[in-house]
C-alpha cells in the first residue's frame, strides 16, 4: 500500500495486483450499487396486490362513526368480513371509556384476527354522556363502555356482561396482566369488568 505522504505517491488505496486506478473502482461500485437498487425496486413492486398482501397490516381498530357520532348506524356495515369483530359503544365524556381505548388499542395490536370498531354515542354539543342519542336508543345503551362481539360471518355472538367478560379474557390471555405489564389503572378497569 502506498501512502499519500511518500514521495512519488499518486494513490490512497491498495490494489493487490495494481489492476485499476481509484476512479475506475469507484465508478464500478456506483454501477453495481445502482444495479442492486434497480433490482430491489423491480422485485419489490412486481405485483401491487402481492406486495400489499405480504405486508403485515397494522391493528384493525377504527372509530366507525367518526363522521356522525351519536347518529343511527347499522352495525353490520362496520363489521370486518372474515374476522371476529368487537364493537364498543363509548362516550368521550366517560373516563373508563378513555382508559378502555388504551386496552383496545393494545388488544388490536396483539390480535390480528380481531377487528375492533368503536361507536361514539355522543352527539356533537351534548352536555354529558348522551344516552338519549339516536345511536344509544337504537342499541338500548344505558351504560358505557358497552360491548358486542360478532363472529366472522357477522352474527351476534355476545353482548352485555358476557361480551365484557370475553374482552377481559382476551386481554388476560395477551399475558399483560399475568406478567404484571399492565399499569395499575388499566388493571383496575379490567378487574372491574369481572364483577
Amino acid at each position: 500500500m502506498i501512502n499519500e505522504g511518500e514521495p512519488g505517491s499518486r494513490r490512497l488505496w491498495a490494489a493487490p495486483l495494481d489492476i485499476a486506478p481509484p476512479h475506475s473502482y469507484h465508478r464500478g461500485m456506483r454501477c453495481l450499487l445502482s444495479l442492486l437498487i434497480c433490482l430491489c425496486l423491480a422485485c419489490g413492486s412486481s405485483s401491487p396486490s402481492a406486495s400489499t398482501s405480504a405486508r403485515p397490516s397494522g391493528p384493525d381498530l377504527k372509530v366507525a362513526n367518526a363522521a356522525n357520532p351519536g347518529e343511527r348506524i347499522e352495525v353490520d356495515v362496520c363489521l370486518a368480513s372474515g374476522k371476529e369483530t368487537l364493537v364498543e359503544f363509548y362516550s368521550d365524556r366517560c373516563p373508563p371509556c378513555r382508559e378502555m381505548e388504551r386496552v383496545l388499542s393494545d388488544l388490536a395490536s396483539r390480535r390480528p384476527d380481531l377487528a375492533i370498531r368503536r361507536l361514539n354515542i355522543d352527539r356533537p354539543g351534548s352536555a354529558g354522556i348522551d344516552f338519549d342519542s339516536p345511536l344509544a336508543e337504537q342499541y338500548s345503551i344505558d351504560a358505557v363502555p358497552a360491548f358486542r362481539i360478532y363472529d366472522q360471518t357477522g352474527k351476534l355472538k355476545l353482548e352485555g356482561k358476557p361480551a365484557k367478560d370475553q374482552v377481559r379474557s382476551w386481554y388476560s390471555s395477551s399475558q399483560q396482566m399475568d406478567r404484571g405489564e399492565a399499569d395499575p389503572g388499566t388493571r383496575q378497569i379490567m378487574d372491574g369488568y369481572a364483577r
